[in-house]
This record gives structure tokens, sequence and C-alpha cells, in this order.
């Protein structure tokens, strides 16, 4: 331990002060001229990162328009022609037969207007609401439409109140023909995401976008937000030559008095010829330009600092280290110690979250390792340990206590842990477990009470049985002998009582003389579920009787001990009666079972007023009941003795009653 105590981080120890700091200094030389070349080759990069994104935007530009306007054409191209398949299966003949119909045709062709057209002139018509706006335009296109009755379909896109309207005319003779305004919802103008205007304004409005012009010779076809206005193709040799060039061109230009990087690419799309032109901020190229220098000449200031705290950096990782080193041992060393400890340890917080617990512990209570660093009111609500007390009064407390699955009984000490300020900052709990020394001293009590009582009932029942039979022989001639000078009825049932009394003395010595001799149990095999639903049988009707529930809760099927069933009834028995004298109206008696390694438990449990001298309880002759013996709770402790159990009472009064049974365990194969 001595070796491990003394022992140096290999980390930086031995290196000396002045080998620190030529090495610093060979390495700030170092990075100074490595810091000028990175200038010069990360100026260039920047740039060349800048034009490869500037050509890469353009010509993602380029394609996502030609797919939009493909798009769009095909869209259009299939909304037409299902427009023209409903317009030929409505199967108009005649112009005459047209008029009474217009309204059925334009709901089926989702029309806004749908009319008679009669040499230019709408005759008839069927629309969804009236607008003079609609009218006027319906009568000049009407107007200048050159009609081709070999023609399908005639149409023109109008915008009408800022909506797309499509201008039909379906000929159906050299005169006449059926004029529909329909809502166009399809392609671009149904689906804004689908507009090259919403593409490229989207893109535009993108950080580093300085502008985006589409433009041809006659000028500006669309352009971004940013731009009022510029010089014309034909003026700009370098856009005439892009005209002629099929890959993306750039260069560095004056833009609005910023400096930007354009990048110009040709596009076509039928019979629009033009080019886009993308124009990208050169503020962040230049704040890297200018970052990447001043980062240098930082570096070289940034050594002479670090020459200076290097060597209290490596003396303080050496500190660090040994104190980690240190507090890792000591943890290591108190969980060992904790661990070594042969009962459970238990720690908190202030905060009652859990600090410290020992493998007892974890054990006992079956907490896994993942969670022993749990809130200790998630695994015990009911604080078992008295932390809380503790804590507040600053007291040390000491206490038994049955914890566990097993339900054995400790002897706790809990006490208060204080910080240097005077202030709580926890507690810790020690539990011994005491449970085979109780049961010893129980046991050995027992035994010295029973040799006593042995004693005593023997000489007991001698003295005070001779002078019964006497007084018995006497009532007896008094009821043959004498003739009384009263009532002779009354006189027979007062020697009944007397004969009643004598006979409850001898049943009360016959008690005492049960518990006192030591007998050995007739042991066979029993079944607990049988045993107790026997029980339940025998006292329903009474508790029924006096309103009073009674309840076998938590059977188990094969549940098997070895034990005289006698005996075990008479203490089940005991119990149960004790209860219902207890109980009033509506009470209730619940009756369960359960195993825990070799041990079969037998637990009856009632809602009464409770007991409030436990200890008490079990020696002979005490009783709270007028006519009881006080023999009940002490002979079914010496049937418990007799199987090598034990009997373990829980109450308080006013909180009801609780009698645990611990017996030992025998499976049914």
């Amino acid at each position: 331990m001595r070796q491990e105590l003394n022992e140096r981080p290999s980390l930086f120890y031995g290196l000396r002060l002045r080998h620190a700091l030529a090495l610093l200094i060979c390495l700030g030389l170092i990075l100074v001229l490595a810091g000028y070349f990175a200038v010069s080759a990360g100026t260039r990069a920047s740039l060349e990162s800048v034009m490869a994104q500037g050509r890469a935007l353009t010509e993602t530009l380029i394609s996502s328009a030609e797919v939009l306007i493909e798009t769009d054409s095909q869209i259009t191209s299939l909304a037409i022609d299902n427009l023209i398949n409903k317009v030929e299966s409505l199967r108009p003949q005649s112009a005459v037969n047209i008029r009474g119909s217009l309204d059925d045709w334009r709901r089926t062709l989702d029309a806004e207007r749908l009319g008679l057209v009669i040499k230019r002139q709408l005759v008839a018509s069927s629309f969804s609401r009236k607008s003079d706006s609609y009218d006027e335009a319906i009568r000049g296109w009407l107007d200048s439409l050159e009609i081709d009755p070999e023609s399908d379909i005639i149409y023109d896109f109008q915008t009408i109140a800022q909506e797309k309207i499509l201008f039909s005319y379906f000929p159906l003779s050299d005169t006449a023909g059926l004029f529909a305004a329909i809502n166009w919802r399809y392609g671009q103008y149904g689906n804004e995401k689908l507009s090259l205007y919403n593409l490229l304004n989207q893109v535009g409005q993108e950080s580093g976008i300085e502008y985006i012009v589409l433009q041809n010779q006659d000028g500006i076809i669309f352009a971004s937000k940013k731009v009022a206005s510029m010089p014309k193709l034909m003026e700009d040799p370098f856009l005439i030559e892009s005209l002629k060039s099929d890959t993306t061109r750039s260069r560095l230009l004056t833009f609005q008095d910023r400096e930007v990087l354009e990048s110009v690419h040709f596009f076509r799309a039928g019979d629009f010829n033009g080019i886009f032109r993308v124009g990208l901020s050169l503020y962040g190229y230049r704040q890297i330009t200018s970052g990447v220098k001043r980062q240098v000449w930082l570096v070289v200031a940034a050594l002479i600092i670090v020459g200076m705290l290097v060597f209290a950096t490596i003396i303080g990782f050496q500190s660090y280290e040994f104190l980690r080193a240190g507090f890792h041992k000591s943890r290591v060393m108190s969980q060992s110690l904790l661990d070594s400890i042969p009962g459970p340890v238990v720690a908190v917080d202030s905060g009652l979250s859990l600090t410290d617990i020992n493998a007892m512990a974890r054990n006992r209570f079956g907490i896994s390792q993942a969670m022993a660093t749990a809130h200790y009111t998630t695994l015990f609500p009911d604080d078992p340990f008295h932390f809380r007390q503790v804590m507040e009064s600053q007291r040390g407390a000491n206490f038994e206590r049955v914890l566990g699955e097993d339900r054995r009984r400790y002897f706790v000490t809990t006490t208060p842990l204080v910080g240097f300020d005077g202030a709580s900052i926890g507690a810790i709990a020690v539990a011994q477990d005491i449970t085979d020394s109780r049961r010893l001293e129980n046991m050995a009590e027992s035994r010295r009470r029973l040799s006593e009582l042995g004693a005593l009932a023997a000489s007991m029942a001698h003295e005070i049985r001779n002078p019964l039979n006497a007084i018995g022989i006497t009532i007896q001639r008094m009821k043959n002998e004498i003739v009384p000078a009263g009532s002779k009825e009354e006189y027979l049932k007062f020697i009944d009582l007397l004969r009643a009394e004598i006979k409850r003395l001898n049943d009360i010595i016959d008690k005492f003389l049960a518990v006192a001799r030591a007998v050995r149990p007739e042991m066979s095999a029993i079944d607990l579920n049988e045993l107790v639903r026997g029980l339940i049988e025998l006292f329903e009707n009474q508790a029924r009787h006096q309103g009073t529930k009674i309840a076998f809760t938590t059977p188990i099927d094969g549940l098997t001990i070895e034990g005289d069933k006698a005996g075990l009834s008479q203490v089940l028995i005991n119990l149960v009666k004790n209860s219902l004298e207890a109980l009033e109206k509506n009470g209730e008696i619940k009756i369960e079972v359960a195993e825990t390694g070799d041990k079969v438990h037998i637990i009856v449990i009632d809602n009464g007023p409770g007991i409030d001298d436990i200890p008490s309880a079990l020696k002979p002759f005490f009783t709270t009941k007028q006519g009881g013996t006080g023999l009940g709770l002490a002979t079914a402790s010496k049937i418990m003795a007799d199987h090598g159990g034990e009997i373990i009472i829980e109450s308080s009064p006013g909180k009801g009653c609780k009698v645990e049974l611990i017996l030992p365990q025998r499976r049914s194969a």
C-alpha cells in the first residue's frame, strides 16, 4: 500500500523546464513558417472553394429549372388532354341541345364559366360567380381568337384577379363552339413549389448569395429582390462569350459596392435562350483570409504565454493525478471497509440520495449494482432507517426493525453526518442481524420459563386439584343427600354452576400443564391450503354473524410443511379467535401464506384495535379480555417452538395486528 501511495504518474514525470522551453521555441518557429505558407495556400483554397460552390449552385439551378419547366409542361399537357377527353365524353352534337346542359357540363368540367359561342359571340353561358372582369376578358379573347375548326382545343392562359385562368375554345362547327374558363390549379399555378420563380426566389434569399439573374438578349427575365438593374447582355463581352460556352464561367466583379464572385452558365429551355448569373458574396472569403493572417501572429503570441504556463500545467497535471489516484484509493478502501462489515450499511446525503451501500445491504435487500445509485425513497419508501428523523433532530437513533423480504430482525444504529460548518450533510445506518440471537434468547427464555412453570404447574396442579376434588365430592353429595328448604330448581341450578366453575378451573390447570410440559409433536406432511381453508370454514358462520370478512388471499399450490396438524390448527384457531373477539362490525381478517428460501410464512392480519404490550402478550396468564385465561398466545408460542419455528407479532394501538408464523418448509414432489 505504501508503494502505491508513493507512485508518481508516468506522464510528464522527469521532464525538465529547460527542455520544455527549448521544445516550445522550436515548435513556435515551425508553426510560424507553417502559418505563413498556410496563409497563401488557404487564400487560394478558399477562393477555389467559393468558385466551386458557385459552379455547383449555378449548375444545380439550371438542372432544377429544366426539370421544373419540363414537369410543368408535362402536367399542363396531361391536364389539357384530360379536359379534351371530358368535353368529348359530353358528346355535344349541336348547338340547340347544348343550352339546357350548360350547368351540368360546367360542374362536370369544374369550370368557372361555360358558354355556347356562335360567331365569336357568347350566346348562352353558365357560371359559378358573376364577374364583370371575366366578361370583358372573354369578349376580348374571343374577338382576337383565330379559330381552326379542325382543332380539338384552342387555349390560352389569362390572369384575372391574381388567379391563373385557362380560356379554352372547343370548335363544334365553322361558326359555333364551346367556351370554358377554368381556374388553373395544375403545375406551377396549382403548386407554388413547382414554379421556377419560387425556386429562384428561395435560393436567392439564402445567406451568401448576392443575386440570381436569368437574362437573355431582350433583358432580365427574372432577378432576385436584391437586383435593381443590370447591364445588358450584349454590352458585356464576358456574357457574350458565356452564350457560346457549355461550361460554367466565373469572374470577380463589384456589385453595389460589394465584391462578388459571379458564376455564369448558358441556359436553353424550348425556344428560350439566355444565361443564369449567380453572384456569391466574398465577405466570408475575405474574413477567412484575414482570420488566417491574424491566427499566425496570435499563435506566435500564444506560444510565449504557453511557454510561461506549460510548466505550471505539467505540475498541475501531476498534482491532479496524485489527488485523483488518492481519491480513487480512498474510495476503494472505504468501499472495501463497508463491504467487510457483516451487516447492511446504507448512507445518504442531505437530499436522501444514496451515497454508499455495502454488499451485504445489496444482497439482503435485493438491490442490483445499477440500482445502487437510485434515490433512497425509491428503494425504501417507508424510511426503515429513520434517516429523516435523525437528520432533522441531528441525534442518533438505535432501534430494532424487521427488514427485507426474508423478514429478519436487525438492530439498527443511525448516525447523522455533519459538515465543517455544522450543517447536516447526510446520515449513515449500520444494521446488525439479530434474528438468530433473538431467537436463541427467546428459546432460552422460553425454556427457562417452561422449566419454572413445569415445577410450578406440577405443584399447583397437585395442591389445587386435591381441594377441587374434595369440593367436587361435597357438591355431588349436596346434590344427592341434601333437600333444599326453598326452590329445588334454584338449588340444582346453583349446584350446576359450582360444578361448571370447578370444571373451568380444571381446564385452566390442563392448559397450564400443556404450556409447561415438554411434548414432542407428532410430525406429518400438512397441506397448508387445506389447513387454512378448513380453518376458514370453521369460523365462517361466526364471522358472517358478526359482520366480519375472513379470507385466504394468497394460496400457493403444492405447499406442504412437516408439522403436528392438531398443534398448528390450535395455533391458527387461537389467532383467528383472538381477532374475531377483538373486531367489531365491518372488521376484516386476511390469512396469507408465503415462502422465502427454506421457510414458510403463515400470516394472520386484522384491522382491529391492535395490541399495546406485545412482549407481555406471549406470557402465560396475560390477558386484556374479561374471562380470558391468558394462555392462548403462550400456548401458540410453545407449539411454534416445538416445531422449530417462531411467532412474530407486529402491532400498534388503533392500527390492527399482524401475527406471522415462520416454519421450516417442505415442498411436495
